[in-house]
């Protein structure tokens, strides 16, 4: 059985804009780092310190932008060589 394959297609500047994450994924449950975090701050903006979820969870309703299935996102995007 084969998994779909799913794309959350997101403008730009709404992603750059919106997009948060704290690194929370990246600990385990007891707050050690799974791996050493990078160096550089974390990405965060004003209305949210953590929105990875919206994100990855590919709700149709759900979330920023939309979801496309492979088909569509290669319908949407493919540009044949000219």
């Amino acid at each position: 059985m084969c998994p779909f394959r799913y794309f959350r297609v997101i403008p730009a500047g709404e992603f750059v804009n919106d997009f948060s994450s704290d690194r929370r994924h990246m600990k385990r449950p007891d707050g050690t780092w799974i791996k050493p975090p990078p160096n550089y701050p974390a990405i965060t903006n004003s209305s949210a310190d953590h929105n990875l979820e919206d994100y990855i969870q590919m709700d149709h309703n759900k979330g920023p932008g939309e979801v496309l299935n492979l088909t569509q996102f290669v319908q949407r995007f493919y540009k044949p060589a000219t």
